[in-house]
């Protein structure tokens, strides 16, 4: 089975946002194999999907911010460049 996501404008800061509405796409794997969790968004900048995973996965109980620390490990250009 796939699951489809369509991003839902993600350059708009001003509109409202469900559940229904993602900026971006968290994807993880449930196996025997560990593997860790990869954000996927998209940089319109470079005209392509932006792959990041995190750099910190535990945190102190007494840490205030939980940052993943994402670093980028991938780019995936908009469309294939023909030879």
């Amino acid at each position: 089975m796939i699951h489809t996501v369509n991003l839902f404008y993600p350059r708009s800061t001003d509109i409202p946002r469900t559940e229904d509405e993602p900026v971006a796409v968290q994807v993880g794997l449930d196996d025997v194999r560990a593997a860790d969790v990869m954000t996927i968004d998209y940089d319109f900048d470079r005209d392509g999907y932006r792959i990041r995973m995190p750099t910190v996965h535990e945190w102190e109980p007494d840490d205030v911010e939980r940052d993943p620390k994402l670093v980028e490990v991938a780019f995936v250009p908009a469309r294939i460049q023909k030879p």
